[in-house]
């Protein structure tokens, strides 16, 4: 059984690394991508960098793969199941991938795992990704990552993005510690992805709702990972595509400096979208609980963010966390507790975690829980 699935993984692979090929001899040379290399001359993308990303273009026609692939000893099924064609109901295939920019998403063995495809005219849907498959999982997947990984170690820090035009531009700016997901949301797989080379994240979003809402989403993962993650937000009506070719690469470094820790930048948010009145703080303190509850098992985590934000709302991280003793517990408690008459014989190791606990009273929760 091993050995099949390791056959087919090698069987879909061949097929994406051929299309791969096709597209990208196309792009470089075929009269017929005369329109696919102005449009990224458009958006100032040169042909090293073409090159060096493998860009493509795939032809406007319903079978151009079909014909092409079994000409390279590529089954058909094969192709089928790399997305690369799609079955017709009554009998035969069509090319999935049609008058669009192809973009070869590669995995971390260097060979093609799946294809981004941006649409040439209006038609839609503007961005197409191939339909995952045993060697492609976009929840695990990020662009750019094979491409830049050594300059992502090298500066120590990684910028995530969110579209491919915005990786290539900054790309061809010099500023290459950067990736992007496929057209999804940040994942606990992508964070991990990422820590194997690096300590610390830089979000650079859009300062749309969107990207708020991108951002809250993304805390519980980077503190459940352990990665440190901070947020640049760009100005308005900006992407990184449009600032670093309006401003340049300088003036992005600039802008990086003033990138704010990610829960912070949420907490400011969260303040300035509910205020502070007693009303606000009751959302904010709601969505707080929702980021504590995904952050998960890391306790130390889990109880810095409790006691460093109940203390912003003025709040024990009891209340922040819903987890008020009820009254009758504290009427229910020993007379000699609660009068504070002589003093509790207790043995010195609970002596020691009392005295622990009364003096660092944000741990309080993780040794309740």
């Amino acid at each position: 059984q091993e050995q099949e699935k390791a056959k087919k993984r090698e069987a879909l692979q061949a097929a994406k690394e051929k299309a791969a090929e096709l597209f990208h001899q196309l792009l470089l040379a075929d009269p017929g991508a005369q329109k696919a290399r102005d449009y990224l001359a458009k958006r100032g993308i040169p042909e090293e960098i073409t090159k060096e990303f493998r860009l493509g273009f795939a032809p406007d026609s319903w079978n151009f793969l079909v014909n092409a692939l079994p000409k390279q000893k590529i089954d058909t099924e094969a192709a089928k199941e790399a997305g690369l064609i799609v079955a017709r109901d009554n009998g035969g295939f069509y090319d999935r991938f049609r008058n669009r920019l192809m973009f070869p998403i590669t995995g971390l063995t260097g060979r093609v795992v799946a294809f981004g495809g941006r649409i040439l005219d209006d038609g839609q849907p503007k961005y197409m990704n191939s339909p995952e498959s045993p060697v492609f999982d976009k929840s695990r997947t990020l662009f750019g990552l094979y491409q830049n990984r050594e300059h992502i170690r090298q500066a120590k820090n990684c910028l995530v993005v969110e579209g491919n035009f915005d990786l290539l531009s900054l790309v061809v700016h010099g500023v290459r510690n950067v990736v992007a997901p496929l057209g999804t949301a940040l994942t606990q797989a992508h964070v991990r992805s990422l820590r194997g080379y690096t300590d610390e994240v830089i979000l650079l979003f859009d300062g749309d709702q969107a990207g708020l809402k991108a951002a809250m989403r993304s805390v519980p993962l980077f503190l459940s990972e352990q990665v440190t993650a901070r947020i640049a937000v760009l100005p308005e009506a900006h992407d990184p595509d449009t600032f670093v070719r309006e401003f340049g690469r300088e003036a992005l470094g600039k802008h990086l400096e003033t990138a704010m820790p990610l829960p912070e930048f949420v907490f400011d948010k969260l303040v300035a979208q509910y205020g502070s009145s007693i009303a606000g703080k009751t959302r904010i303190v709601a969505e707080l609980q929702e980021l504590i509850k995904a952050i998960g098992d890391q306790h130390l985590q889990r109880t810095l963010f409790v006691s460093h934000f109940a203390k912003k709302l003025g709040l024990t991280p009891q209340q922040l966390l819903g987890g008020v003793s009820p009254a009758n517990e504290t009427r229910n408690a020993s007379p000699t507790a609660s009068q504070g008459k002589g003093e509790s014989q207790l043995p010195m190791k609970q002596r020691r975690l009392l005295e622990f606990l009364l003096t660092c009273p944000e741990y309080l929760p993780a040794f309740l829980e």
